[in-house]
Formats: C-alpha cells, sequence, structure tokens
C-alpha cells in the first residue's frame, strides 16, 4: 500500500516537473525570439522640426518664426508676422479671465488662468494695427488664419516647458482695431500631442489665401479645433494695478 502511494505521489511530481520543464522552456524560447527581434522600434518624431534652444523664451521665438514663414500671400510675403508678447507691449499679463458666456454679468461667469503659464502670440500683417494689407478678408483666409494659431499652439504645448494655455491675438480687418483672439488650453488638445503633427495637419503647406483653401479634411480639423475657441478679448487693469486678459465668447 505504501509502494502504491509513493508511485502515485513520485508520477504527480513527474508530471508536475514536466509541466514546469515545458513552462520554463516556453519563457526561455521566448525570451531568445525577442532577443533575436532586438527591441521595438521607438515611435516616429512628433514633427520634422523642432526648436534647438535651451530656454523657454527662445523656443517660443523659434517656433513663432518657423510657423509664420510657413504662411504666403499670394504675392509671396508672409500672410502674417509672428511675435512673442501681447497687446499691453512689456507690461505683463498677471492672469486671464476666460467667460463662461458671451453676457458675464458677474465674477461666477469667469474662469480665471495664471498669466505665467500662458504663452502669447501676435499675428500681425503690414498694414496698419497690423491688419493684413494685401488682398480683402474673407472666410477662406480666416480658416488659414485659425490653422496658423492652431500649429503655434501644438508645438508650444510639445516643446515649451511649462505652458498650460496658448493665446493667439489675430490681425483685425483694415481700418479697425484687434479684438479677436484664440485661446487654447493643453488639456482640450490631448488627442493631438499624442500623435504626430502630420496626423493633426496632414498637408505639408498650408495653402496660400486666394489661389487655395484649405483641403477638406483640414478645414474639418481646423474647425473642429478652433471655432469654439475664438473670442473678443480686452485688457484691463485690477484694484491692485495688475493687468487682466479678458476674453469672452463670440455670440
Amino acid at each position: 500500500m505504501a509502494d502504491g502511494v509513493t508511485t502515485a505521489h513520485g508520477r504527480r511530481f513527474g508530471l508536475a516537473y514536466l509541466g514546469l520543464a515545458a513552462l520554463l522552456g516556453a519563457a526561455v524560447g521566448t525570451f531568445v525570439l525577442l532577443a533575436e527581434r532586438g527591441p521595438p522600434p521607438p515611435p516616429p518624431p512628433w514633427s520634422s522640426w523642432r526648436p534647438s534652444s535651451a530656454s523657454t523664451v527662445q523656443r517660443s521665438t523659434e517656433i513663432a518664426v518657423h510657423v509664420a514663414q510657413r504662411y504666403h500671400l499670394p504675392s509671396g510675403k508672409r500672410l502674417v508676422r509672428v511675435y512673442v508678447g501681447n497687446p499691453t507691449g512689456s507690461a505683463p499679463i498677471r492672469f486671464l479671465a476666460v467667460a463662461k458666456n458671451s453676457n458675464p454679468k458677474s465674477a461666477n461667469d469667469f474662469t480665471t488662468f495664471d498669466g505665467s503659464s500662458t504663452l502669447m502670440y501676435i499675428l500681425c500683417g503690414e498694414g496698419k494695427k497690423c491688419a493684413i494689407s494685401e488682398g480683402k478678408p474673407s472666410v477662406a483666409r480666416a480658416s488659414v488664419l485659425r490653422r496658423e494659431a492652431l500649429e503655434l499652439a501644438l508645438y508650444t504645448f510639445t516643446y515649451v516647458d511649462g505652458v498650460d494655455s496658448v493665446v493667439t491675438f489675430f490681425p483685425p480687418r483694415p481700418g479697425q482695431k484687434p479684438q479677436n483672439a484664440l485661446f487654447f488650453r493643453k488639456d482640450d488638445l490631448g488627442d493631438q500631442l499624442g500623435q504626430p503633427l502630420r496626423d493633426t495637419l496632414p498637408d505639408p503647406q498650408p495653402p496660400v489665401p486666394g489661389k487655395a483653401n484649405l483641403s477638406k479634411i483640414e478645414q474639418k480639423t481646423v474647425d473642429e479645433l478652433t471655432t469654439a475657441r475664438v473670442f473678443r478679448y480686452a485688457v484691463q487693469s485690477a484694484r491692485d494695478g495688475a493687468r487682466v486678459l479678458v476674453l469672452a465668447p463670440l455670440a
């Protein structure tokens, strides 16, 4: 009887050993296969170009120059020049007050954001008050400008540390004063920042207003990501003298 128990126990031990050996062999085989294949290839770069400077100011200036030189008028001149800064010049913007509706009536109708984590760009044409002097304003040209503002924001969020929001001030119509801006939050563009830039803006070159329009796929993307982010703006002073950028959505 004891011999039978011992034999049965030995059989179970042998089966367990064989199972363990099979698992070990499979693991070794998998390791060898992975070693032969090598590590997985790195993900594609977010963009073919990237700023090379170390400081925030220099990186944002590089981005402004790089993006501006890609957009042109029919004459070959730049559509706009892009400056890093705000409409108050050297006076810093302490914080942003973004209205939740087009007719705010109290402080509860605003959401505030820290100005120190906001980067601002000015799109400036060659006309008075930064208006674009060549050609006529059109819906198609406005779409290209919104594409440029989106491209600036995507580059900034990707390559400039510490920036949570981007405001881009639009050129006015000739004879008018600047009044519109686009406001982007980094958290709102997570999908676009998680994939290469060419997946969001696939056309290698932006169209020249007056000669061509955005492709259908880019028009859809630009509309979805920018239309609801167009605001009227005003710069005001708080009681302590701090400069406040007030943004209100278009009615």
